[in-house]
């Protein structure tokens, strides 16, 4: 039986949208079918000319849609989490499938570790394996950690919102590392809850191709570039440089790889100097191990 403090605590569900109507629909029914049925939810969507709105007018009257004119990217979180009116928003990838205690663990949780304001949600794909170098493959229970995935995070509301949200220079892939870095720099906890799990079908139309190898590429650049001091800086971007160059020969994606490093040359850069090394080392080691080039040097970099 639910205590009184749990009952206080209200919950929005917040997801983007951008022409996945099929998989909105999916997170949808698994919404439809939580044990606790207490929240709101709210899609953002980015502009789509698939029908995902006339969808949710028609089939899905008791979600709040808020429609663009554009496709914003992941800042379209931040419009959802403005007009949210849960004390928790839970931002969720719409490629998810939820189980039906997904909600009723997260209500329980945000009671129990009340001073926490990021939870970060086991993410898994569909074989159930853990997504590697955001989340650590061993934990079994609540434990402070340095990063999230923005497919499954619980953010206090008014947190998120004082902190600013995604950043709007990273329209898509990194936003989650830039964010948590300006989490850890603020002395926040991201609590790793392992016990709270959903299923993330990563739909390859919108993953896999040049302009997701774009964004990927440059926003790391521009994540090194903002919290890294000097030294460290240049050897995480000329090694990221390598291993990366090394695959866009490979993939045959040159065109996309020299477009990223000159928008990133481009960028207006705001620098940031108070991470502390431990976290540097850790969040660094979320792209591919250790990007720097002082840990690939001696390596066959450019062998097959």
């Amino acid at each position: 039986m639910a205590t009184d403090q749990e009952l206080k605590i209200t919950i929005s569900i917040v997801t983007v949208n951008w022409n996945r109507k099929s998989d909105l629909a999916q997170l949808i029914d698994s919404l439809r079918g939580q044990s606790d049925p207490d929240f709101e939810i709210i899609v953002v969507d980015n502009g789509s000319s698939d029908g995902s709105p006339a969808y949710i007018r028609s089939q899905a009257p008791h979600v709040r849609l808020i429609p663009l004119d554009e496709n914003c990217g992941v800042k379209a979180f931040n419009t959802g989490v403005a007009a949210a009116t849960g004390r928790y928003a839970v931002l969720l990838d719409n490629d998810v499938v939820l189980p039906p205690d997904f909600v009723g663990k997260i209500r329980e949780t945000a009671a129990e570790y009340s001073g926490i304001n990021v939870f970060a949600l086991n993410v898994l794909d569909k074989n159930g394996v853990r997504q590697k170098d955001y989340l650590p493959q061993d934990a079994d229970r609540p434990v402070p950690w340095h990063n999230f995935i923005g497919g499954g995070v619980v953010f206090r509301t008014d947190y998120y919102r004082r902190m600013g949200g995604y950043h709007d220079q990273f329209f898509v892939y990194i936003n989650e590392t830039e964010f948590a870095a300006r989490i850890l720099m603020d002395n926040e906890d991201i609590l790793y809850c392992p016990h709270i799990t959903l299923i993330h079908k990563t739909s390859p139309a919108a993953r896999i191709g040049a302009t997701a190898f774009f964004h990927y590429i440059r926003n790391a650049l521009l994540f090194f570039a903002m919290y890294y001091p000097l030294l460290e800086r240049w050897n995480l971007i000329c090694g990221f440089l390598t291993i990366n160059g090394k695959k866009a020969l490979r993939d045959r994606r040159i065109g996309p790889y020299l477009s990223a490093l000159v928008s990133f040359i481009k960028a207006p850069k705001q620098y940031h100097r108070g991470l502390a090394k431990i976290d540097r080392d850790r969040l660094g080691g979320c792209f591919q191990g250790n990007p720097a080039l002082s840990a690939i040097l001696g390596r066959r970099v450019w062998g097959k």
